[in-house]
């Protein structure tokens, strides 16, 4: 998992001014516990100095907490959609979840998860650079077209000096019309 280190301490000095909120998942394991929910409250409440958090221990099997872990994961604002899609699969195929189960215990459309598990037949390393890049998911949709690995990533190339030639002809626009940098909005 992928958390941003700005969003991170901003969660830890939360954690700080008002501790924490939320109680992590837990439940038993052959070497003490096993964190279910809650990751990113752990790695945050450790930058806020904290050495215990408040925590819940439930007995539950490898699919149930599999199946918690995807809701929060879904619940949380800054879940990428091939994290997404990787979750759904997981479900799916590690842990036997049939889609009907799985759509009612997420509260997701049957076609949302096949939209989303197809973004998985893009390659890894196709995947990567999207993620790595904030791509949007129309793009990796577009990406889906093309089955060749290498015609995918000289798309992908294209599309990003696209994307940077654009937002340099706005920010050189924004520069010739004479409006201060401040007002416009842009920071370098």
């Amino acid at each position: 998992r992928c958390f941003e280190r700005k969003s991170l301490f901003e969660l830890a000095e939360s954690i700080k001014n008002n501790g924490m909120l939320s109680p992590v998942i837990l439940r038993g394991s052959i070497n003490g516990y096993e964190l279910i929910c809650g990751q990113r409250r752990v790695r945050a409440a450790s930058i806020a100095g904290l050495a215990e958090v408040p925590a819940i221990v439930i007995k539950a099997k490898d699919a149930e907490c599999a199946e918690l872990s995807m809701t929060e994961n879904i619940q949380r604002e800054n879940l990428n959609f091939v994290e997404e899609a990787e979750g759904y699969y997981n479900l799916m195929s590690y842990h036997r979840i049939k889609k009907d189960k799985l759509q009612k215990a997420l509260s997701v459309k049957s076609e949302k998860i096949n939209e989303k598990i197809q973004l998985l037949n893009l390659s890894e390393s196709v995947r990567y650079k999207i993620e790595e890049n904030n791509i949007p998911e129309k793009y990796a949709r577009e990406l889906l077209k093309v089955h060749d690995e290498e015609k995918q990533l000289d798309i992908y190339n294209v599309k990003k000096e696209n994307e940077k030639a654009r937002e340099n002809d706005e920010y050189n626009l924004h520069r010739k019309s004479g409006r201060d940098d401040s007002e416009s909005g842009i920071t370098e």
